[in-house]
């Protein structure tokens, strides 16, 4: 827990050749821990053309307090418009949804459908426009395609390595966003139709239904889950990406809990942060990543094991989750013995009270276990289990939950103040309402008050 070092500068301005830090937020609450943890900007999608359509997504009417919320702290809100649409969608909704958005001064939407971008740059030309991972942008003919229709911004596929990413830089005039963190597709961002095919959800219209994520059988007979990737982990690749000039670093995640948004971003902020300081120092090889924040990371979403994606690779199986598509956490332990109900764990790391503990024991069951009040401080835990059975010493024990770590995420982020100097006057003359007027960051808000009287008695 000592890792986590939190962003500590409330007033945060973006250091001169630092990308952008983007973080996502699937709710008000993700919103503002992502502001909290130090994310430069936010990406978030609305009730309408969103491609997480089962995130919360903030509702037109809180559109406006949420830009406001945002740019008083400094940052930016970019909106998600990256479903494909229908001609009546097009044509009669896109405009209506968006006019609210853009009247409180929206910094950008990431769009996926062609038409939607040529819709939006005649209605709304001052508007940013953002080609979403799903255009599927792979080299700098595509990236020129999407200056030529008025973007200013390139989110490319996931599936590019940094070499071609620096090509498109190096020909355009392009900002380029990257994902560094979270969940990989198996196909082509965009480009996949199996939830479509199986089951009647399409992904390109924001339902899609994951079956990547589920186990298929090889033509060996295996068993095992082939198309489902392990989450994408670039701390180590923070130097590359900062020196290649990529403009906007993005986490994945809309759809995950809050403490992984605040936890995630803060990390992430971390090491940009001090790979900035080095590099002013003239020392950017003295930068290296800590073990206990990978760690970290882990505990807050991890299938167990993560990859460093297509950086320097095309693929391979190593970058597979083949044992399991859920959020396994950190290996913390093994079982050791087993009597009765009971099992023993031996532990690397001490686990606390309330701490949800996960065996996987074949193909997609697991065993969930809560660590009971009484356990202390110890190498060794024994829990009951209601079908040991299934359970084999020598097992691996992951923790899905750390109480700890949500504690300390909650403390020094979700329960963060911010404070601002606020200069102020009062005035208060006889005959004449009073007044307090006081403004902080560019923000001033007058309230009056009762007439002041003369004084008959004092």
């Amino acid at each position: 827990m000592a890792g986590l070092n939190l962003y500590r500068e409330c007033d945060r301005h973006r250091a001169a050749g630092l990308p952008e830090l983007l973080a996502p937020a699937g709710t008000w609450e993700h919103l503002e821990a992502a502001v909290k943890a130090g994310a430069d900007a936010i990406y978030m999608g609305g009730r309408m053309f969103g491609a997480r359509a089962y995130a919360g997504n903030l509702s037109q009417d809180e559109a406006a307090d949420a830009l406001h919320y945002v740019h008083f702290h400094g940052r930016k809100l970019y909106l998600t418009v990256n479903t494909l649409m229908k001609e009546e969608e097009l044509n009669q909704q896109l405009y209506g949804f968006l006019v609210p958005y853009y009247e409180a001064g929206l910094d950008g939407v990431i769009v996926q459908d062609l038409g939607a971008a040529s819709f939006i740059r005649r209605s709304f030309p001052d508007m940013e426009i953002h080609a979403s991972t799903q255009m599927t942008i792979t080299h700098t003919e595509g990236a020129l395609a999407a200056a030529k229709m008025g973007m200013t911004r390139v989110v490319p596929a996931r599936e590019l390595s940094l070499s071609e990413l620096k090509t498109i830089k190096k020909n355009t005039d392009l900002e380029l966003e990257v994902f560094i963190h979270g969940a990989l597709c198996f196909s082509y961002s965009g480009q996949c139709l199996m939830s479509s095919w199986y089951g009647g959800r399409s992904g390109n219209r924001g339902k899609c239904a994951q079956p990547c994520r589920l186990s298929y059988t090889n033509d060996r007979g295996q068993k095992a889950h082939f198309l489902s990737p392990k989450d994408l982990c670039s701390l180590e690749r923070l130097p590359a990406l900062v020196e290649a000039g990529m403009d906007s670093l993005k986490i994945e995640g809309r759809m995950k809990n809050v403490e992984y948004v605040a936890g995630v971003t803060a990390i992430y902020r971390k090491y940009l942060d001090l790979y900035d300081r080095l590099r002013r120092k003239g020392q950017p090889e003295a930068y290296s990543v800590r073990e206990e924040d990978i760690h970290i990371l882990e505990e807050l979403y991890c299938r167990g094991g993560f990859t460093d994606g297509y950086w320097n690779r095309h693929n391979g199986p190593e970058m597979m989750a083949l044992h399991t598509q859920k959020n396994l956490g950190r290996e913390i332990g093994h079982v050791c013995s087993r009597k009765g109900h009971r099992i023993k764990v031996k532990l690397m790391d001490p686990v606390s009270p309330r701490d949800i503990l996960v065996i996987p024991v074949k193909e997609d069951q697991e065993i969930v276990l809560t660590v009971p009040a009484d356990a202390g401080d110890r190498d060794e835990v024994l829990l009951n289990v209601s079908d040991p059975g299934k359970i084999r010493s020598g097992m691996s024990v992951y923790r899905r939950r750390n109480e700890k770590l949500c504690a300390k995420i909650s403390e020094k982020i979700l329960n963060r103040q911010f404070r601002y100097p606020v200069s102020g006057s009062v005035s208060i003359c006889r005959n004449e309402p009073s007044a307090v007027h006081l403004s902080s960051r560019g923000v001033s808000v007058i309230t009056n008050g009762p007439a002041a009287e003369k004084a008959v008695k004092r």
